[in-house]
């Protein structure tokens, strides 16, 4: 009498639980980074056009606006306007113009608190003559926990960003 045995063992079963585990560690880390350089990259794209009509602004002005309502760019719908800051309708991110010192910026703080919050900005410079320098060029501002910090390092990293200061700057 021969017994014709079918199923897998409890080891063979352990074997694939522990292969399926290491895989989902190794993938999991970098689905994090990639999603948040989707979001940055999203909020770059709405933040890019307002930071050009600042710099237009100043262009015919020699000043930066007091308001976002006098920039000649539409912020996206679904924000709401006061002075110098608009924030998004569901007050997930707001956006703001800094416009005084030598040192004017704009910028983006999204997320829910900590440890989800970030801060976008651009910076720009005015030299004593008042010609602009540094334009154009990008900050990412941690404004979070340790876990964002991390996922933020492994996002600079593989974006090509140069740590400056207590931020990354995009070239």
């Amino acid at each position: 009498m021969s017994k014709n045995k079918k199923g897998f063992t409890l080891l063979e079963l352990l074997v694939v639980v522990v292969i399926i585990g290491i895989l989902g560690a190794v993938a999991l880390p970098q689905y994090m980074v990639s999603v948040e350089r989707t979001r940055v990259a999203g909020n770059m794209s709405e933040l890019k056009p307002i930071y050009d009509a600042a710099l237009q602004y100043y262009s015919y002005n020699d000043e930066f606006p007091d308001s976002l309502k006098k920039l000649p760019v539409s912020l996206p719908e679904s924000y709401t306007v006061s002075g110098t800051t608009a924030t998004s309708d569901d007050g997930t991110c707001s956006i703001s113009l800094e416009a005084s010192g030598t040192s004017p910026y704009l910028s983006m703080k999204c997320g829910r608190g900590s440890p989800n919050e970030y801060e976008f900005q651009f910076k720009y410079s005015i030299n004593s003559s008042g010609t602009i320098f540094g334009a154009g060029k990008y900050f990412v501002v941690l404004a979070g926990g340790e876990e964002r910090k991390d996922t933020y390092e492994k996002v600079a990293k593989s974006s090509g960003w140069v740590k400056d200061g207590n931020g990354y700057r995009i070239n």
